[in-house]
């Protein structure tokens, strides 16, 4: 059976969106270890930087999983991303106020849940308190 033509307005979004997304993933910082990174007054920065961090830091559980990976655009973070021991994601939380994240939650068997508390991640979060 033959393609169905794409319709013009998403051909439109798509030709546009394209190199947009291409320059964002060539132009990308290689993601560092989050004991790389310093906060100093509320703002991150690389370890012996004064340019506050612009990127992705992460860590992992000692099986090997990834644990978290959080984003930072001028020093501020913009979004944490959480997986559990088993490798399922646990959290994709987006961040415009610190005080006001908003997020999508799974436990570990992958099915949604309603709340971070709910995940059964809060241990993760209790971990980097600690690095």
């Amino acid at each position: 059976m033959p393609a169905l033509p794409m319709k013009p307005a998403r051909l439109l979004v798509v030709l546009v969106s394209l190199p947009l997304v291409l320059f964002a993933v060539g132009c990308g910082k290689k993601p560092v270890h989050i004991t790389q990174l310093d906060f100093r007054e509320n703002i991150v920065y690389l370890r012996k930087s004064e340019k506050p961090f612009t990127g992705s830091a992460f860590v992992f559980y000692k099986n090997g999983q990834k644990m978290q990976e959080r984003t930072f655009n001028g020093g501020k973070p913009t979004g944490i991303h959480m997986w559990h021991t088993n490798g399922r994601k646990g959290a994709a939380i987006i961040i415009r106020e610190v005080e006001n994240p908003s997020g999508k939650y799974w436990n570990s068997k992958g099915e949604p849940v309603d709340s971070l508390e709910e995940s059964a991640l809060l241990d993760s979060l209790k971990y980097m308190e600690s690095l």
